[in-house]
């Protein structure tokens, strides 16, 4: 099977970045509206109509499913990018687009449920940052206490001040550190 990509003006795709002609097995483009799109986005609909062609169907939701199969797992939060490309593009609020958006969400949460290992690398990288955080909160919390020792109930400040990276939540923590490091940037 050979795609052929060829350029079409906006009279010829209507509101539609990419095409699908299946008999001749090209998919066609519209760069003034494929210039909007993330490159996810781009991979996702390319993906999309290849679908249409591959499969031989006008079916949109089967050849949602066709980019989705492609595309599932392959990059950071690609379910995510998946459903919002769809929400991006399915504007018309019509009960067809709801349901072809609809059908990705469910296909999403299946996946993240058969695929449980994705679950455990992606709650290993977060216990990694929340254990860096912790090491910034504490150095960071260090700093405070060298800062406050002229204070005359130091020991009482230093008490509450080393405490703070065991009790305070993890979007605290990164509320805390992006403050930070704004405030180093300055």
């Amino acid at each position: 099977m050979k795609i052929i990509y060829k350029h079409k003006s906006d009279g010829e795709m209507a509101d539609t970045p990419y095409g699908a002609d299946r008999q001749n097995k090209i998919i066609y483009t519209n760069p003034k509206l494929a210039k909007n799109l993330t490159i996810f986005e781009k991979k996702f609909w390319l993906l999309h109509e290849k679908g249409h062609i591959v499969l031989d169907t006008a079916d949109e939701i089967k050849a949602d499913n066709y980019a989705f199969d492609r595309l599932a797992g392959t990059e950071f939060r690609s379910l995510k990018q998946m459903i919002e490309a769809s929400e991006k593009l399915l504007t018309s609020g019509s009960a067809y687009h709801q349901a072809r958006i609809d059908n990705l969400y469910k296909r999403a949460l299946e996946w993240d449920k058969a695929h449980p290992q994705m679950n455990k690398a992606t709650s290993s990288q977060i216990n990694a940052m929340n254990e860096g955080y912790q090491k910034f909160i504490q150095e960071f919390g260090t700093i405070l206490i060298g800062m406050q020792q002229s204070s005359s109930d130091s020991t009482q400040q230093a008490t509450k001040t080393t405490s703070l990276g065991s009790t305070l939540s993890t979007t605290s923590i990164i509320i805390i550190c992006i403050i930070a490091l704004l405030i180093l940037r300055k």
